[in-house]
């Protein structure tokens, strides 16, 4: 059965109201339409995906495909130019949020979710006509995700012999940082991005190339390609980041609950009611627990916290660092 959504939007550049209208008639194909943008994706196996794009002229296609355990991504255009524009770019972006997330639909929404981080996220220079491959195992144990905050060493050049030191990240992320993360800059800085902590090898060493060289510069553009399968199949390092978060805050609960007790022994801490993991702007996580009081407890940043609500806080103590749990 064939399944309609449309869904007026104001586009983000745009005083005019825009229609985003999309249809699924199975797992297998759907296509939608938000102007000038029309795409169409269809999975033409269970190990291929294909993605065609045509927006003011343009036309892309998107090709994914496992081969033998090696994800190979196919990438031409048509038309009048082999370029994304400023313009076409910031449309394509924001159309990715109002799409259902990948998780809840089939392997045809990833492909299209994936794609369209690529494209928000490609060199406007850089001509959309590109094969990029590799081995799934080497590209996954290329993550970064357990190395951030550590020193590693860039390399590119046509025969990987320039070499820059750089800081993976660093954590908390903000806006100047975020080296080797899968994207331009952080999420949360306000230009073309996606909405995934993706850190990796190959994005690194693109990002030290195009702060050392510059984003024109060729050899930049010569390894660009070694990125574009990391959108696919990198981890997403909030998943490891946010377990770091709620190990921290776990280790501390009891301490936190003694500390409590001693200082503010009139706040009830008889019954936790909930847990939550919360985000910034750029996806750093915040771990809350909540007690029926009101009482909260959290870690956020290689910081803990206390929250105590008012009037049961003291002066000074609402909302107020008490950082007993650092190392």
């Amino acid at each position: 059965m064939s399944r309609w959504f449309i869904l007026a939007l104001l586009s983000g550049f745009s005083s005019i109201a825009t229609a985003l209208t999309w249809q699924q008639d199975d797992a297998a194909h759907l296509s939608l339409a938000y102007p000038p943008l029309v795409l169409e994706a269809q999975s033409l196996s269970a190990q291929q995906q294909q993605l065609k794009l045509d927006i003011d002229g343009l036309s892309i296609t998107m090709d994914n495909q496992l081969q033998a355990g090696r994800r190979v991504i196919h990438i031409s255009s048509a038309g009048n130019t082999n370029q994304l524009n400023a313009e076409q770019q910031q449309h394509i972006s924001v159309l990715k949020p109002l799409l259902p997330l990948p998780e809840t639909h089939s392997a045809l929404w990833h492909h299209v979710h994936r794609s369209l981080e690529v494209l928000s996220n490609w060199p406007l220079h850089h001509p959309l006509d590109l094969v990029s491959e590799d081995e799934l195992q080497t590209r996954r144990s290329s993550g970064l995700c357990e190395r951030i905050n550590e020193p590693a060493i860039a390399r590119y050049g046509v025969f990987k012999d320039r070499e820059h030191e750089r800081i993976i990240g660093p954590y908390p992320f903000a806006s100047g940082g975020c080296v080797g993360r899968c994207g331009k800059g952080c999420i949360g800085d306000g230009q073309p991005n996606n909405s995934a902590n993706r850190f990796t090898l190959s994005c690194f060493d693109h990002d030290v190339c195009a702060e050392v060289e510059g984003l024109l510069d060729f050899e930049c553009d010569a390894i660009f390609a070694d990125t574009v399968v990391d959108f696919y199949d990198a981890q997403d390092c909030n998943e490891v980041l946010d377990q770091q978060a709620k190990d921290s805050l776990a280790l501390c609960f009891e301490k936190a609950l003694q500390v409590t007790r001693e200082y503010l022994p009139w706040i009830d801490l008889s019954e936790q009611n909930k847990s939550e993991v919360l985000y910034d702007a750029y996806k750093n996580p915040v771990v809350i627990y909540h007690f029926n009081s009101g009482f909260q407890f959290g870690y956020a940043w290689q910081d803990y916290y206390l929250f105590v609500p008012e009037p049961q806080a003291p002066a000074g103590w609402n909302k107020i660092d008490r950082n007993f749990c650092a190392p």
